[in-house]
């Protein structure tokens, strides 16, 4: 009888220290599951924007057809109002044009976006090293030769660029 009691205290030992490896067991994950989703959120890269004006054209065909001809930060009241967005855990750039300026200062460019789905620059445009610096980049941003998605919401067309 006095064995069966003595078992009975240890299994009620076993079951005890089970119990309570358990409950660490519990708040260990669930730290785990904290300080990974903080480092999630940690790690997420900012979205950037600029706004920029634009001149749309061919730099080699002094500004004529469709390209990037100028971008600048300081654009003046001779270029369209866009906007650049950086998105890099998408991987994207978005360049924005408004699309009333679009018609007051560049009327003759209006066909390459109205009712369009996609553009296509078959020009290698280099981002100026101001506007590179303003997006975070250490070296100088690139658009390659390449057919973009367009879309138009609201007055501003976009052009979304894969990085």
């Amino acid at each position: 009888m006095l064995e069966l009691s003595r078992q009975k205290k240890q299994t009620n030992k076993g079951k005890a220290a089970y119990s309570k490896a358990k409950h660490v067991m519990k708040k260990i994950i669930l730290m785990m599951i904290v300080i990974s989703s903080i480092a999630l959120h940690t790690t997420a890269k900012p979205k950037v924007h600029i706004t920029v004006g634009i001149t749309i054209g061919k730099a080699s065909k002094n500004c004529e057809k469709l390209g990037l001809c100028k971008v600048t930060i300081d654009g003046d009241k001779t270029m369209i109002k866009g906007g650049l967005d950086l998105d890099e855990d998408a991987g994207t750039l978005t360049i924005t044009l408004s699309e009333s300026d679009l018609i007051a200062l560049q009327n003759d460019k209006l066909f390459y976006f109205q009712g369009q789905n996609y553009i296509t620059f078959d020009e290698i445009w280099i981002c100026p090293e101001e506007i590179s610096n303003a997006l975070g980049f250490r070296t100088s941003l690139k658009v390659n030769v390449g057919k973009y998605p367009l879309s138009y919401n609201n007055g501003v067309y976009s052009i979304t660029i894969s990085l």
